[in-house]
């Protein structure tokens, strides 16, 4: 990415104390947005866990796939549609 890219969403992630996985996601969710007209839809996303202490020491990938559904119309500012993806990806 360009240098003004990258620091305009620093600068995003610091404003609404977001990360960059949750700005990354609200630019997703607008363009399919705008691409494909529906307002709502979800998008799955891989989760890295390993949530028994047994499997600490284990070998393997340990995957679980997070159904996020995610809304947004033409009436929301970017603002909007990252607060939602923040207070989602916060659950």
């Amino acid at each position: 990415l360009e240098k003004e890219v990258v620091t305009t969403l620093r600068s995003v992630t610091k404003k609404h104390a977001t990360t960059d996985f949750m700005n990354l996601l609200t630019i997703l969710n607008v363009l399919i947005y705008r691409l494909s007209g529906n307002d709502d839809f979800v998008i799955c996303s891989p989760m890295f866990m390993r949530p028994v202490k047994d499997f600490q020491e284990q070998i393997g990938l340990f995957i679980n796939t997070v159904p996020m559904r995610l809304a947004c119309t033409a009436n929301d500012t970017f603002s909007d549609v990252l607060m939602r993806v923040r207070q989602m990806s916060l659950r």
